[in-house]
């Protein structure tokens, strides 16, 4: 009769021990996904960022360029634009992308406004800022998983 007990209480703890561990197992594999999901939506929302600042960048570049072609509403809604990119892409990027962003927005807003310095092309006093944040981005992408 005791040994009888001893097997009852005995299953009963292992029946126990397997549901708890389970249990854990169950949920690390959704910790893990949920996880995955997180760093997956996170990668997306930085990639279209980036892509988002290219995009207004580049609207920048060419309005700074043939500045006398374009009014002042015009100036101020691609200025504007600018800056919310700026802002969003600067709210979820890596510290390392902060220079090279700010770099670029600054020197596009001042080309919007003022020219290019020292009679330069836009595009000529743009180029150094320019390649410092694509390989930011580039580095942001790789570092990331971003694409």
């Amino acid at each position: 009769m005791g040994w009888a007990v001893v097997g009852t209480v005995l299953g009963a703890l292992i029946g126990a021990l397997a549901s708890l561990a389970g249990q854990q197992v169950t949920a690390r594999a959704a910790d893990k996904r949920e996880a995955l999901v997180r760093h997956t939506a996170l990668r997306l929302e930085r990639k279209g960022a980036i892509d988002a600042f290219f995009e207004i960048a580049q609207e920048a570049e060419r309005v700074a360029g043939d500045r006398k072609k374009y009014n002042d509403d015009i100036l101020s809604k691609v200025h504007s634009a600018l800056w919310m990119h700026y802002k969003r892409l600067a709210l979820i990027c890596s510290p390392a992308l902060i220079s090279p962003l700010d770099d670029l927005a600054h020197t596009l807003s001042r080309d919007m406004w003022g020219g290019a310095p020292d009679g330069l092309a836009v595009w000529q006093h743009l180029q150094e800022p320019s390649r410092r944040f694509r390989e930011a981005a580039r580095t942001e992408i790789e570092r990331y998983g971003v694409g």
